[in-house]
């Protein structure tokens, strides 16, 4: 009798976000992510019934929006 062996599903780094990664990694719920769909907030594309975020495109709206320099400079 021959064993058939499960194949190990390669995991391949993608250039977008799904939904599910939005509500995990930045905690948004499924309508506020449709919000920012609707209003320009986030870029996106569709494939299908699947919905793509650029992750570059996402990390420089964050980056551009973001006040972090100021949490690190200090007093003068």
């Amino acid at each position: 009798m021959r064993k058939i062996s499960k194949k190990k599903s390669v995991t391949q780094k993608s250039d977008y976000y799904r939904n599910k990664d939005l509500k995990s990694r930045f905690g948004l719920s499924a309508n506020t992510i449709i919000k920012y769909r609707e209003t320009g907030v986030i870029p996106y594309t569709i494939l299908g019934e699947v919905y793509l975020y650029p992750i570059n495109q996402l990390e420089e709206i964050l980056k551009a929006n973001s006040n972090l320099d100021l949490f690190f400079k200090k007093a003068s």
